[in-house]
């Protein structure tokens, strides 16, 4: 008898956890960072989904990969991983790859004396 109520208790539990991810209202829509066939570019272009910043050691998430600073990722090895993206040392130079690539940062205070000027 105990033994089916912690196994009522316990997949109560986990169905909570399985209902709450599907609803996340912050996650991207289903496919969104995976290519579409035949589209070559998308398929070899890494995006950085996440990152966490530390003074000691910065991790950055690239696709389905935890990578750290030294690591090698498809033809570069990771030198800098910053509060922008990522930095990778390739055969043709550095490259960066953005953490936001179609956001552009400008200081907050520019926006605030543009909303006072109207």
């Amino acid at each position: 008898m105990v033994g089916h109520l912690i196994l009522a208790l316990a997949a109560v539990a986990l169905s909570g956890y399985a209902v709450a991810d599907s609803f996340d209202p912050t996650r991207p829509p289903a496919g969104y960072y995976q290519a579409r066939p035949g589209d070559l570019e998308a398929q070899q272009r890494l995006v950085v989904t996440s990152m966490i910043l530390h003074p000691d050691q910065s991790y950055a998430l690239v696709g389905n990969r935890v990578v750290k600073v030294g690591d090698v990722l498809d033809e570069g090895r990771v030198i800098k991983i910053d509060q922008y993206g990522i930095w990778l040392k390739t055969r043709h130079g550095i490259e960066q790859i953005k953490l936001l690539p179609g956001v552009s940062k400008r200081p907050a205070s520019a926006q605030k004396s543009k909303l006072r000027e109207q």
